[in-house]
């Protein structure tokens, strides 16, 4: 799956066995689109790399509301609003622990 912005699509090359799905947000913010849209049947991998703050709550909706195996999906925020590179680069370790933790209250429960 593919968030994009407008309804626009860009060349990619998967092979027959990928479906590769184009999720349009429109005027909504990054990261609202997917919670509503239809996974593909079957297993679904998934790369989600973005801005921080969207991605942390997909990751949650992913992992633990539509219960992706976690072997099967890269989920890492990029960057983070508002952040220079540095800075960001210096809070993602307590971001990442932080995560960590949530991944094992969604795993434990």
């Amino acid at each position: 799956m593919r968030e994009t912005p407008r309804r626009t699509r860009v060349a990619r090359v998967v092979g027959p066995e990928v479906e590769l799905v184009w999720v349009h947000r429109e005027d909504r913010e990054p990261g609202t689109a997917l919670p509503a849209a239809e996974l593909p049947a079957g297993t679904v991998h998934a790369f989600l790399h973005g801005e921080a703050g969207f991605v942390r709550a997909l990751r949650r909706h992913l992992r633990a509301d539509r219960m992706l195996v976690p072997d099967l999906t890269s989920i890492s925020g990029c960057r983070r609003r508002g952040r220079t590179e540095d800075r960001w680069r210096a809070e993602k370790p307590e971001w990442k622990a932080a995560i960590a933790a949530e991944e094992r209250t969604v795993t434990a429960g």
